[in-house]
């Protein structure tokens, strides 16, 4: 299986392009750009304000990489970038939940940490998007 590590964005609401016999807006993929994600699968992501937050996952390339780290992924500006964080850092996991618990915060719970190791813990994190930079 070849692997890829790029994002697409699809847009339920285009406004520019039209069907030519219905002139109704069509569904449209967009491929952006991404210099700091690796391929990964098994991940999960929250939209907070206009920026979608991925965490966790895992690469199988050599060995099995799990990914300890969070991107943000600036879909204004068609840009990626690691943050840091302070704080009690989960351990790097795979199948986790996530959600939005305010327009800067994220709540982590559980996923795996390697074959068959389950955890229930949860995690809080707040963003600061002005100090967020690779």
């Amino acid at each position: 299986m070849q692997k890829k590590n790029e994002v697409r964005l699809f847009d339920l609401f285009p406004h520019f392009k039209e069907n030519e016999e219905t002139k109704n807006p069509l569904p449209t993929w967009k491929k952006m750009h991404s210099d700091v994600l690796m391929a990964r699968k098994m991940h999960s992501s929250v939209l907070l304000k206009n920026f979608i937050v991925i965490l966790g996952g895992v690469n199988y390339s050599d060995s099995l990489f799990l990914f300890d780290h969070i991107v943000l992924f600036d879909l204004e500006n068609n840009k990626s970038s690691l943050i840091s964080t302070t704080g009690e850092i989960p351990i790097p996991r795979t199948k986790n939940s996530i959600c939005a618990l305010s327009e800067n915060e994220i709540i982590i719970f559980g996923g795996e940490f390697g074959k068959d190791n389950l955890t229930n813990d949860v995690h809080k994190l707040t963003i600061d998007f002005n100090k967020s930079k690779t």
